[in-house]
């Protein structure tokens, strides 16, 4: 069965998490559910991973590409994203 205490933001862009959904994220958190954040270019290290981790967040660095369309990498990265929402149902 689902838990449906978590909730799980995909961005295609990691630096605008904290600009545009900053206040959504506070405002999940504070009716208690888990947030979780999938984007690319968020390594173990990374200082807006760091800052988001500071604030709760478990984070996810997804392989996506957003300069070209390739249908294998984009195929790769529905499954990565599938796994990772099976994985944190």
């Amino acid at each position: 069965m689902a838990d449906f205490s978590k909730i799980l933001l995909v961005a295609s862009f990691p630096e605008s998490i904290l600009t545009f959904r900053g206040p959504l994220i506070v405002s999940f958190q504070s009716v208690g559910l888990e947030v979780q954040v999938a984007a690319p270019g968020l390594p173990v290290g990374n200082a807006l991973r760091d800052v988001l981790e500071a604030r709760g967040v478990i984070v996810h660095d997804i392989p996506l590409q957003r300069t070209n369309a390739n249908p294998v990498k984009d195929l790769f990265l529905l499954w990565h994203l599938f796994y990772l929402m099976r994985r944190i149902q």
